[in-house]
């Protein structure tokens, strides 16, 4: 007997709302109602953070790891809201050079957060422990695919502020056994081209 759309359960507010929508805009209401077919709005910490995982490991199976990390890194970068923005934007402008903004983020979010200026084409940033709905899962956790939450929402932040495209690559995760969440973002070089 195939289950009816209308049984399953799709939250509509906050991040798992997010994350639901940007699964439907990128792979279809078929891949959404698929993934999401055991979802029970009761679900809170620990066992919220477990389906969650275990909806990205289903998610991966149905389109792929390359999908399934674009996914969540374009959720990443929703997350990165006006108020992010904002404040990128003013330290950025309080900064003659790029380790002066590195200092101004480590001093604006020090309670948070670390920054550490390397060259003017390379920042390492992170957290000391996962804020994201995951965090309530035993550790380690088995993939990185959800800490690719993190790289769209650090490329939303640090493009914000730099006017120029970044890769943010996962150097360490809490939730895969690290001792932080730690990335490093490189501005990429322009293209050179011959006269």
């Amino acid at each position: 007997m195939k289950m009816s759309k209308m049984s399953v359960k799709i939250p509509t507010t906050g991040r798992l709302g997010s994350l639901a929508r940007t699964i439907s805009e990128v792979s279809g209401e078929d891949v959404l109602n698929e993934v999401f077919q055991d979802y029970k709005p009761s679900l809170k910490g620990k066992e919220q953070s477990e389906w969650v995982l275990n909806m990205i490991k289903k998610l991966e199976k149905n389109i792929g790891t390359e999908s399934t990390i674009k996914i969540i890194e374009i959720d990443g970068r929703k997350s990165c809201g006006n108020g992010f923005k904002n404040t990128v934007r003013k330290l950025k402008a309080k900064s003659n050079t790029i380790k002066e903004f590195v200092d101004n983020l480590g001093n604006h979010y020090k309670r948070s957060s670390f920054f550490q200026f390397i060259d003017d084409n390379t920042i390492v940033g992170g957290h000391n422990k996962c804020y994201m709905m995951i965090k309530s899962a035993p550790k380690p956790i088995d993939s990185k695919i959800f800490c690719h939450f993190c790289v769209g929402h650090g490329k939303e932040f640090y493009e914000t502020a730099l006017q120029k495209p970044l890769d943010v690559e996962i150097i360490e995760t809490v939730m895969t056994g690290g001792a932080t969440c730690k990335f490093i973002i490189k501005i990429k070089k322009e293209e050179q081209h011959d006269i």
